[in-house]
């Protein structure tokens, strides 16, 4: 017999009337604590994927390349082959970073024979990356896609290059020796740690100082999550964060976000915004933001694993919109992005009004901006303890939370959410979140 306890609060109103407030069930995201290593992702097959790979003696990237494979044939609407990631590794030993016409529903059976093919081929293969990018299957992708009036041909394929940026972006904004770390934009990692930074408290050492309540931190609980003003504040702190998105893009190509991402990584700047903050929200143009928009990202991916070394992977992986492009390659079977739509168009705004973000505009090679914020929180000491999450450590440095979200532009509300909650609130995933609509 299943029991469902629903807890009531009688609210006193100004007119003396009591108003009932019904909260909302736990969450259905699954909780649960192993001893050595974990693997998480959107579907549990997959899960198993990877934590079978662990127990074969792989490692923790091997097991999200084995789980992302996997997911790409389940949730082919979401990821897959055709699309792209992002990703924050930590290295235990050193620290580098789709005949009904329908789309097919939970419980469809859907054979992709040619999709199968293609990934033996790829894990046959001598040399995979050479044989995707400059091989066999480089000439029939270039081929399709020019048969098909499209624009890439085999030199775009040989000519792409994995971006790896051996310094991460870090983040001192969460107490103590932890320190948040991730990717550079393209990647939104920086409004993300800066709405945990702001809530943390952490640039005046004094949540209470900042908000006048009693400060919370990891090992002091004092913060009443009753009270109302503790998520109006984290809504307000991410409305500054996200105004700041709009002037974000591709470091490589926008001078001006590098600034701007140093400015967004320091203490200072977490405690200027936390000093913002006011009681009642505010007209738009008080949260900074200028009046243009970039293009909201869609469905995704994220698996993160840690293993029994002490290493951890978060990594998010999309092929934009449902199904991409809803293109599939007549004989490998991969479905294709539509990553360029989350480039902003000049001249075209958006659904409010506003002008396309000059920072987010198309260039050869360019990456668009995006809401993936894979991170990895990790103790610089090693006599400092945090048991209450899961901890994988190796020497001096040890991994706290690897995390990240699917979901497009809400991952970074998501991810923010999930850190605040669980190092700051002392809460887990079993507590239900809020996002905007």
């Amino acid at each position: 017999m299943s029991r469902h306890i629903n807890l009531h609060v009688n609210v006193q109103s100004q007119d003396d009337s009591p108003r009932r407030i019904e909260w909302p069930l736990p969450s259905g995201s699954l909780f649960a604590r192993f001893k050595k290593a974990a693997v998480a992702s959107d579907h549990g097959l997959c899960s198993e994927v990877g934590r079978d790979v662990l127990i074969d003696g792989g490692n923790a990237v091997e097991s999200m390349i084995a789980t992302l494979l996997c997911i790409g044939v389940v949730n082919p609407q979401s990821s897959g082959l055709g699309g792209g990631f992002i990703m924050t590794l930590f290295n235990a030993e050193i620290f580098v970073d789709r005949a009904t016409g329908r789309v097919y529903e939970e419980g469809d059976i859907m054979k992709r024979e040619r999709y199968g093919f293609t990934l033996q081929l790829i894990a046959n293969a001598t040399d995979p990356v050479e044989l995707f990018y400059k091989g066999g299957m480089a000439q029939t992708i270039a081929g399709e896609i020019t048969d098909n009036g499209g624009y890439v041909d085999q030199k775009d394929l040989a000519s792409y290059e994995t971006l790896i940026d051996e310094i991460p972006l870090l983040s001192t904004g969460l107490p103590g020796d932890l320190e948040m770390c991730g990717p550079p934009p393209p990647s939104s990692f920086v409004i993300t740690q800066n709405i945990i930074a702001v809530m943390a408290g952490k640039s005046s050492n004094s949540y209470q100082e900042l908000f006048e309540i009693p400060h919370f931190g990891f090992s002091s609980f004092g913060v009443d999550l009753n009270d109302p003003l503790v998520y109006h504040r984290l809504i307000e702190a991410e409305k500054f964060a996200y105004a700041q998105r709009t002037k974000l893009g591709d470091m490589r190509f926008v001078e001006s976000t590098i600034a701007l991402v140093a400015n967004m990584s320091t203490p200072k700047y977490a405690k200027w915004v936390a000093s913002m903050i006011k009681d009642t929200a505010q007209e738009q143009s008080y949260y900074l933001g200028d009046s243009t928009s970039q293009v909201p990202d869609h469905g995704t991916s994220h698996v993160t694993v840690i293993d029994h070394e002490g290493n951890g992977v978060s990594c998010t992986s999309t092929i934009n919109q449902v199904f991409g492009s809803m293109r599939a390659s007549q004989t490998l079977g991969i479905i294709w992005n539509d990553e360029m739509d989350d480039f902003s168009t000049p001249g075209t705004p958006n659904a409010f009004g506003f002008a396309p973000s000059p920072s987010n505009f198309i260039a050869p090679g360019k990456r668009p901006m995006s809401s993936m914020s894979p991170m990895i929180i990790y103790n610089k000491n090693e006599d400092t303890k945090y048991e209450k999450v899961l901890a994988a450590k190796i020497g001096e440095l040890q991994v706290v939370m690897a995390v990240g979200a699917s979901g497009g532009s809400y991952i970074i509300s998501a991810t923010a959410q999930v850190v605040i909650r669980t190092m700051l609130f002392n809460q887990t995933v079993k507590v239900r979140q809020f996002r905007e609509i």
